[in-house]
């Protein structure tokens, strides 16, 4: 049979310190999947309660509700058996797990009963002495009866409902299946009403609400979606439109449990594909958005790379030996815990990689270092390639002062709006769409040749916007602005235009 402490542990709380009433033997014990349940309905009515400016504090955590509610419900005695049977039968909200487990347990426990049963009656028609009688258990109600202290906000009831403070309701009542929010006009038609609805369905089991909390999780994911939007009012009141039986989680509890318990899933998942398998593990810095500098972590197992972790090293000096504190975590982190065979380590070309690496090989020498194939070959790409470069300059500056003037070109109409305006009506007239005019980036060697080949593929847009404005170009020159400088840079990039050997040496 499972375990008992297993009982305790995990689905049931058991207060050691507490006897049940009178009862010698039992203590004081509670449902763990029915105190959270009812905590999570509070806390999504204080939620609805913030939304809609009834409450003017944060919303309680679910820890503390949950505190909230086991007190004030009335507890059960630490049977074992009847906690099984209601974990099998009576809970409605244990995941579905629990209560295959808690089914084989009881079935377990019947085949038990049924043997030892078996065993008395042969010993009876054996022995003249007689067992002494088993008393079967007095039986426990269905549903145990509770007393929730709820204030004003928390209930957000305080018009419809008829449950007091210290007002005992049996558990049905007190499980309040509405939801409250905000129904916008624009939703039904109606005017908005700006008060409490109450939907009288079914709320969903355990297992579940869980599911649609994970999904949730996922959505707001990938959509890109800050965690804060589960929590404005709009959001909230369409579901509970269209999903009354679902309870929404907070950003809180989104971006915190729900979020680690779909990470947890994912290493696990990771932990089956990549254990007592060879991987090579690599590592690269970058800096986002918000110029964080960040380093990503990840091994590659049989051809299927798998990240570790991502870490936030901003505040850190970017030196080999710190690198290497991190690298040798990474390093334990998949042989320790993913049960990975590191057989090499990958890096970038940097000088602190480079080092790093030197240093890792004499700690651990069974690996194998290298440098990152791309890296090896930009280089070499990019040396080879400002040869060539070199070379051309060289043998003629007239391909150099043909690139410039095309990126004055590019650079004036991006930087003056009125001017890049014109230039797309030009386009929508001769070609009936428009294209982007592209500022190369002196890393991207084939950004130079897309520039200009974009700017040849506008040739009859820019000489249809100069014949526009015929002799009366001070309607493009304005576009610069009226200082003189501005005004002499516009007059510069439309000789350029104007000259008769731009465009034939652009396509050559």
């Amino acid at each position: 049979m499972v375990n008992e402490s297993q009982l305790w542990k995990t689905h049931v709380t058991k207060d050691d310190n507490k006897r049940y009433k009178n009862n010698g033997t039992h203590k004081e014990s509670w449902c763990n999947y029915c105190i959270r349940h009812e905590a999570r309905q509070l806390r999504s009515a204080q939620l609805d309660a913030v939304s809609m400016g009834a409450r003017t504090d944060e919303a309680e955590s679910e820890a503390v509700l949950e505190k909230r509610v086991r007190d004030n419900t009335n507890p059960r005695p630490s049977k074992v058996k009847e906690w099984w049977e209601h974990l099998a039968k009576k809970c409605a909200h244990v995941p579905d797990h629990v209560k295959e487990e808690a089914q084989r347990e009881l079935e377990m426990r019947r085949q038990k009963e049924d043997h030892n049963r078996r065993v008395r009656d042969a010993n009876k028609e054996n022995s003249a002495q007689s067992l002494p009688a088993i008393v079967a258990p007095s039986s426990v109600p269905a549903t145990p009866s509770r007393t929730i202290i709820l204030s004003r906000t928390e209930s957000l009831a305080s018009v419809n409902s008829t449950i007091s403070p210290n007002h005992s309701t049996p558990e049905s009542s007190l499980s309040p299946h509405g939801r409250s929010g905000l129904i916008p006009s624009s939703m039904d038609g109606s005017p908005p009403y700006y008060g409490e609805i109450f939907s009288q369905t079914q709320p969903w089991s355990e297992a579940r609400q869980a599911e649609f909390a994970a999904d949730l999780c996922r959505l707001v994911i990938v959509c890109n979606m800050a965690w804060l939007a589960v929590e404005m009012p709009y959001w909230r009141a369409f579901f509970a439109k269209w999903l009354p039986s679902a309870l929404m989680p907070g950003r809180q509890e989104l971006s915190g449990r729900v979020l680690n318990e779909e990470a947890d899933k994912v290493v696990a998942e990771m932990k089956v594909k990549v254990e007592g398998r060879y991987g090579t593990g690599q590592c690269d810095g970058w800096k986002n958005v918000s110029k964080t500098s960040i380093i990503g972590t990840m091994v590659n197992v049989e051809y299927t790379p798998h990240i570790l972790h991502v870490d936030n090293v901003t505040d850190k000096p970017k030196t080999a030996v710190e690198l290497l504190k991190l690298v040798e975590r990474e390093i334990r982190y998949a042989v320790e815990v993913l049960k990975v065979v590191i057989v090499a380590w990958c890096t970038d070309a940097s000088g602190e990689s480079a080092k790093m690496r030197r240093l890792l090989v004499r700690k651990m020498p069974h690996l194998v270092v290298v440098d990152c194939w791309a890296h090896q070959k930009i280089n070499l790409f990019c040396v080879k390639i400002n040869l060539i470069v070199g070379d051309i300059f060289k043998i003629t500056h007239r391909f150099v002062e043909i690139i410039n003037n095309a990126l004055e070109v590019v650079k004036w109409f991006n930087n003056h709006s009125r001017a890049l305006g014109l230039l797309r009506d030009a386009q929508m007239a001769k070609f009936g769409l428009t294209l982007t005019l592209i500022l190369p980036v002196l890393t991207r060697w084939t950004s130079h040749y897309l520039s200009v080949t974009r700017l040849v593929k506008l040739e009859l847009a820019f000489k249809q916007l100069l014949l526009d404005a015929g002799e009366n170009l001070e309607v493009l020159i304005v576009c610069a602005g009226t200082k003189a400088d501005a005004k002499r840079k516009a007059k510069e990039v439309l000789d350029i235009l104007e000259r008769p050997d731009f465009w034939p040496d652009l396509r050559s």
